[in-house]
């Protein structure tokens, strides 16, 4: 329901002011929090308002639709999207000549990265590792195969041999 009254409100020639659409969809947003909260759309709207008020050049507004998300982002979103929020909040704080924040929010980004980089490594060490596990035991089986056919062939020979040597007597 919101994302179509956003789509109204910016993609329909209907309205041509910009900022009564902004503000309307603003609305529909705060009506419908409850539905779109738990599905994790409220983070998106967030993040969204927060780069709009930015390239207002309204920096306090965006940072707290910044934070907003952020406080959403706990819940379930993906781990590259929380890179580029703590990126976009990091760069607010450089426009705002707040060094410090950004400074910590770049840390966030770069720990965030690391954590995301060592998970992906790990998930790649346990798929080489159970392909490895998985060859290893095929191989077996193959092995274990094969020795069962030598031995049935050497007791069809055994037998065979058998066969001929009583012949011979």
């Amino acid at each position: 329901m919101v994302l179509y009254l956003f789509w109204v409100y910016f993609n329909s020639n209907v309205f041509n002011d910009w900022n009564l659409g902004f503000k309307r969809t603003k609305n529909s947003c705060s009506i419908s929090i409850f539905f779109i909260y738990a599905a994790g759309i409220y983070f998106y709207v967030n993040f969204n308002f927060g780069g709009y008020y930015r390239n207002k050049n309204q920096f306090d507004e965006a940072l707290n639709h910044y934070f907003k998300a952020l406080k959403i982002s706990k819940k379930g979103i993906d781990s590259s999207i929380i890179i580029n929020l703590y990126q976009a909040i990091s760069d607010l704080y450089v426009l705002k000549n707040d060094y410090k924040n950004a400074y910590s929010y770049n840390e966030k980004v770069y720990f965030l990265k690391d954590s995301v980089f060592n998970i992906d490594k790990n998930k790649s060490f346990t798929e080489i590792q159970t392909k490895y596990e998985v060859d290893k035991k095929n191989f077996e089986i193959k092995l274990l195969t094969k020795e069962k056919e030598i031995q049935k062939n050497k007791r069809e020979i055994t037998l065979i041999m058998g066969l001929v040597r009583s012949e011979e007597r």
